[in-house]
C-alpha cells in the first residue's frame, strides 16, 4: 500500500486510464521540459484520439500516442537492446545495485553508532543525576555530544547520496 502512495505521489493517475500510456511520466516536453502525461480526447464524429500533453499550464505541447510510442520503441529496439550491449547493460545495474549497497549499509552503521553514542549520554546522564559528577564525567558527556553532533552530519550527507543516487532510477527503465 504504501509503494503504491508513493508511485502515486510522483505519477498521480498512473493505472487509471483505460489505455496504457507506456511514456506517462517518463517523458518530457522539448520546449519546456516538464512532465508529459497520457490524455484522450473524442472528436465530433465520435472518434477517439490519444495523445500525450505537457503538464506545463503555459506549454501544453501534445504529441500523438501511438507516433512518440513506436518512435521510442524503434529506438530503442535499434540502438539499445542489440546483443552488444546487453554485457554493459548487466554490468552497469550491477555496479549501481553495489554503490546503492555500499550507500546503505554505511548509512545502517552511522544509525547504530548514533543509538550506542545516546545510550553513553543516557549512562552518563544518570550518573550525574545520581550526583557523579566530576571533571572526567564532563569531559566525557562533551565528547559524546560532539561524536552524536558529527555523526547526525555524516547520515545527513549519506542520506543524501542516496537520494542522489535514486535520481537515475527514473531515467534507467531498462535496467
Amino acid at each position: 500500500m504504501q509503494q503504491r502512495q508513493l508511485l502515486n505521489k510522483h505519477h498521480p493517475g498512473t493505472g487509471k486510464a483505460k489505455v496504457n500510456y507506456l511514456l506517462s511520466g517518463k517523458i518530457f516536453c522539448g520546449l519546456c521540459d516538464s512532465y508529459m502525461n497520457g490524455h484522450s480526447g473524442t472528436s465530433k464524429t465520435g472518434k477517439i484520439y490519444y495523445h500525450y500533453h505537457c503538464r506545463n499550464k503555459d506549454c501544453r505541447r501534445m504529441l500523438r500516442k501511438d507516433y512518440i510510442e513506436k518512435l521510442v520503441v524503434d529506438a530503442t529496439t535499434q540502438y539499445i537492446l542489440i546483443p552488444n550491449n546487453f554485457n554493459e547493460i548487466a554490468k552497469r545495474c550491477i555496479a549501481i545495485y553495489k554503490e546503492e549497497q555500499q550507500v546503505e549499509d554505511k548509512t545502517n552503521s552511522f544509525e547504530q553508532q548514533f543509538a550506542a553514542v545516546k545510550y553513553k549520554i543516557d549512562n552518563v546522564m544518570k550518573a550525574i543525576e545520581a550526583g557523579i559528577m566530576t571533571d572526567t564525567t564532563k569531559s566525557r558527556l562533551t565528547q559524546l555530544e560532539n561524536d552524536k553532533q558529527n555523526i547526525v552530519k555524516e547520515m545527513k550527507t549519506s542520506r543524501s547520496i542516496i537520494i542522489c543516487r535514486n535520481y537515475p532510477k527514473n531515467i534507467s527503465y531498462i535496467c
